[in-house]
């Protein structure tokens, strides 16, 4: 049998109609009424409490899942960032060898420039050194003179060829080490990007559970009540406060206006 909170088969009052007191017998129905409508409230509140605790305790676990998920991006992207620091380093000592290799065999390549500017410049003044020995002064000391008057040009042009070779490799290998730099700087960026991406994708799919089990707490409100053992009237009386176009206030301003 549904349990009812509209019940008037009240002893006093049925003995107050026998007894054809009706004035005292509708004072009777009267206060069972507002008895039962406290009660049927009290219930009603009571339906409303367990499922605004229930919701609270999703917003409250919805919080501390965005709480982690955040705790979780942090350290993410600070193991991103320990593993970029050590390829960083990683890469700036083999670059580093990698120049310092470059400019020694600048340098041995310059050297063995000047020394064959040097040997040609040897070979000249020996052919000097021939032509006086043929009495010939005249032809060596102007060949002595000239190859003394060239000799810091022919330097200049004996090392100009890798002395250019070696700035424009020096420069493209600058220019590819900072290209090498920025890829490791673009990939730390991008794997920043793809956890963060992750973990809004998280948060947004809470939030929207979330607001989903709000939109559904009036739904969840009226099956609580139609599965109770209340009676049909009393399960039609709550289900219409419980419908989204109602809420607690209204159900008291009613009950007030009722009486």
């Amino acid at each position: 049998m549904n349990h009812s909170f509209y019940d008037t088969d009240s002893g006093e009052y049925s003995h107050a109609i026998n007894e054809l007191r009706f004035q005292e017998a509708f004072s009777i129905s009267k206060s069972i009424e507002e008895s039962n409508q406290k009660r049927l409230q009290e219930y009603f509140n009571e339906i409303i409490s367990k499922t605004n605790d229930y919701t609270d305790y999703m917003v409250y676990t919805s919080n501390i899942s965005k709480i982690e998920l955040k705790r979780f991006e942090n350290q993410k992207i600070q193991e991103f960032i320990q593993v970029f620091n050590e390829g960083f380093n990683d890469l700036k000592v083999r670059q580093e060898v990698e120049l310092q290799n470059l400019k020694e065999k600048w340098v041995n390549d310059h050297d063995k420039a000047i020394l064959g500017v040097q040997n040609r410049s040897n070979t000249l003044f020996y052919t000097s050194k021939v032509l006086a020995s043929y009495n010939c002064f005249e032809e060596a000391n102007e060949l002595k003179r000239i190859t003394e008057k060239n000799a810091e040009k022919n330097v200049i042009d004996g090392t100009k060829g890798v002395d250019e070779f070696y700035r424009a490799l020096f420069e493209s290998t600058i220019t590819r080490h900072e290209q090498e730099q920025l890829s490791l700087f673009i990939k730390l960026e991008n794997m920043i990007k793809s956890i963060r991406d992750s973990m809004e994708a998280l948060e947004s799919e809470i939030s929207l559970q979330l607001n989903l089990r709000k939109a559904f707490t009036p739904v969840s409100n009226i099956r609580a009540i139609a599965s109770s053992e209340l009676s049909v009237q009393e399960k039609q009386i709550l289900i219409s406060q419980a419908s989204p176009k109602k809420n607690r206030k209204q159900f008291a301003h009613d009950n007030v206006n009722d009486e």
